[in-house]
């Protein structure tokens, strides 16, 4: 019985390798093949390798694996290398979202020799998966080493697993020897990259186990002249539209050589897949930036003083776009007590230009581009060192710009097996508490907070939806010049913005979810953010805003007018109740101070910020907040900041049809 075990105990460690194998492989059979990203498919083979080779290898922690070259193909231009290695520990899986991965920190993980003595390392197109199951681990790669040499015989040096951070303690050195033409019966495979307008997108590297996924799209430009500056949504749905969360991580550090032919940006991790049906990931946009030689030069007629303007009609070339300077503006800018005069110039252009990076001899800066706030007029800042000058020449050797629209592609994953014993979630309740005591506040202040705590009572006395809905105003700094805000980011945009704030309490009065959308005057959505005790999610792209352990999110009991109880914990200041008015309304005007010095005085109160309630009488409820500060920076004028005007406060029994809508687009684990 006991020789038994042992051999049933072996036949269940090798049959989980076997399986993994055959997935990465693509002999399982069925419908729904894993697309494996490290497959060849076809090809033009002038040779190729007739059977596989293996070697033993040795991790750092002393593990030994065994490294499979599986195929290996020579074409015109390129030689493909497919390999597997298996028997490694599944412990070594937490490698792919460790912090301490350092982008690019090693070269190669493998190389190969070409006589007479020429050695290569993978291009940026190689890719490579993993997958554990969470008994054992197995790591495949499609290495691309780019050359015109049509070698027959080459030799292949191993020495690092993918996703891992230091080089192995033995590696392996195999001499592969290939045959004339394609020695396999190959399928043809759907095209993995999504190009278009000259950009190409694909997916370049994935990890999958039990615990997490990792994705790692790449994208490829057909415009050499041109360099990907930075990218829109990333976002992964199902084939029922659904949107599965996703936190950006660092990129991983694998193999590149310095070709551009490929570009890797963030990687993205996701919940297990336990399910092998296919997922649609897309990007929406990305902002390009082009070399080009440019100069223009800008007469005013007389020269420049503080705050002079005038009107500009030069056009600026920038290759097919049609862009214009058509205004001018001076004005000073201080910046840790230092001022410097800035060039502000107005330009109209096509809406898709984001940057142009002048430049000129009268500066040692680049001009930094944007929209002024509220506004759709578009401008550039340069600093300049004098106001005395009547002409300036600008140069320009590259400009940034928009391209919209959505590429897509799918990849159709490793069902990975579900654990049953898999932790719950607990959150566990806290307790918002004022630190100063009865004794210490006034009967003012006492009576204030009594108030909100009968609120707040009323509120929780049920499970259901707190609805608050509120209209913010941000004041504009400095708005006689206001900084610039940067293409693309339309929520920095609004100054005036509609905020609703959806909070679910249960039978305790605690907050266990929380929905807050942010829109325009004209009910544009900007952007929402939804919040769990286990996560924090930005809607509706799906994005994971948080990289708090989940085991360590709290749920908090609601509390009405919780801002009372941080100024409280603050050495803020109580300073006044008056009788006071809201739109023809009565109420009782709070006035509180805080000090931004440790040690305040009556003489430098234009260090302090001061905060302004309407609160009705009647009910306690908060009717508008007023924040003031020195808008302009440390000794200027005392100013409101933010205004924050209560529209709506009421209990509903259950989320609207259009918010709960928005949180139900989001995938949850269990549907994976």
């Amino acid at each position: 019985m006991e020789k038994m075990n042992k051999a049933f105990l072996l036949f269940r460690k090798l049959l989980i390798p076997l399986w993994l194998v055959l997935a990465l492989t693509g002999i399982v059979s069925g419908q729904n093949v894993p697309q494996d990203l490290t497959l060849i498919g076809e090809n033009q083979a002038v040779y190729s390798l007739p059977s596989p080779l293996n070697a033993n290898i040795i991790s750092q922690n002393g593990m030994q694996a065994v490294l499979e070259v599986n195929d290996a193909i020579v074409e015109e231009n390129r030689i493909l290398v497919r390999f597997m290695v298996w028997n490694l520990p599944p412990e070594w899986a937490s490698r792919i979202d460790d912090s301490s991965r350092i982008y690019g920190n090693y070269l190669p993980v493998a190389e190969i020799g070409l006589p007479p003595n020429q050695w290569l390392t993978p291009s940026s197109g190689s890719k490579y998966s993993l997958i554990s199951n969470g008994n054992d681990l197995v790591v495949a790669g499609l290495l691309e080493f780019l050359t015109e040499s049509k070698a027959q015989t080459f030799s292949f040096s191993f020495n690092q697993i993918p996703f891992d951070v230091e080089p192995l303690t033995e590696g392996a050195v195999l001499v592969l020897n290939l045959e004339p033409g394609d020695s396999k019966n190959r399928q043809d495979l759907q095209s993995q990259i999504d190009t278009k307008l000259g950009v190409g997108f694909t997916l370049m590297n994935v990890a999958q186990t039990p615990s997490i996924t990792m994705i790692q799209p790449a994208y490829q430009l057909e415009n050499p002249d041109e360099l990907l500056s930075r990218t829109g949504w990333i976002t992964v749905e199902t084939a029922q539209g659904k949107v599965v969360p996703l936190l950006r991580t660092n990129p991983y550090g694998i193999n590149l050589t310095n070709d551009s032919n490929f570009v890797l940006k963030n990687g993205y991790l996701m919940p297990p897949v336990h399910k092998n049906d296919p997922l649609t990931i897309s990007m929406r946009d990305v902002y390009l930036n082009r070399k080009i030689d440019g100069q223009i030069t800008l007469d005013f007629g007389s020269s420049l003083s503080e705050k002079s303007s005038g009107t500009l009609d030069t056009p600026v070339p920038l290759d097919e776009f049609d862009v214009r300077l058509v205004g001018y503006q001076v004005y000073p800018q201080t910046i840790e007590m230092h001022t410097h005069d800035i060039l502000r110039l107005f330009v109209e252009a096509d809406p898709c230009i984001s940057e142009i990076y002048f430049t000129s001899a009268a500066t040692s800066d680049t001009a930094i581009c944007g929209f002024l706030p509220d506004s759709e007029r578009y401008a550039c800042d340069l600093t300049i060192e004098s106001t005395d000058i009547d002409k300036i020449t600008l140069t320009y050797a590259s400009f940034e710009y928009q391209k919209p629209g959505v590429w897509s592609i799918q990849w159709t994953p490793t069902a990975m097996i579900r654990f049953q014993d898999q932790k719950n979630q607990t959150p566990y309740p806290i307790s918002l508490v004022s630190e100063r005591t009865v004794a210490e506040l006034s009967n003012t202040e006492q009576h204030l907070l009594n108030g909100v705590k009968d609120l707040t009572a009323q509120l929780t006395a049920k499970p259901g939806w707190i609805h608050e809905k509120s209209q913010t105003t941000n004041a504009v700094p400095n708005s006689d010049y206001p900084a610039l805000v940067k293409h693309g980011d339309q929520l920095l945009r609004q100054s005036t913005t509609i905020i609703d704030s959806w909070s679910r309490v249960d039978q305790d009065g605690m907050m266990v979810e929380n929905l807050t959308i942010t829109k325009t005057l004209k009910g544009e959505i900007l952007h929402a953010i939804w919040t769990t005790p286990q996560q924090t999610i930005l809607l509706p792209q799906g994005w994971v805003l948080t990289t708090t352990d989940p085991e360590s999110m709290t749920v908090y009991p609601y509390l009405y007018g919780a801002e009372f109880y941080s100024l409280f914990d603050s050495s803020a200041e109580f300073i006044s109740k008056t009788a006071c008015n809201l739109s023809g309304e009565a109420a009782d005007c709070y006035l509180f101070r805080h000090s931004l010095l440790e040690k305040p005085t009556a003489a430098n109160d234009d260090f302090s910020n001061y905060y302004l309630y309407w609160i009705d009488p009647e009910n306690g409820q908060i009717l508008q907040k007023e924040v003031s500060c020195p808008l302009d920076g440390p000794r200027s004028a005392i100013e409101p900041c933010v205004t924050n005007t209560i529209l709506t406060l009421e209990k509903q029994n259950k989320l609207p049809a259009d918010p709960q809508m928005m949180i139900d687009q989001i995938i949850q684990e269990k549907d994976l």
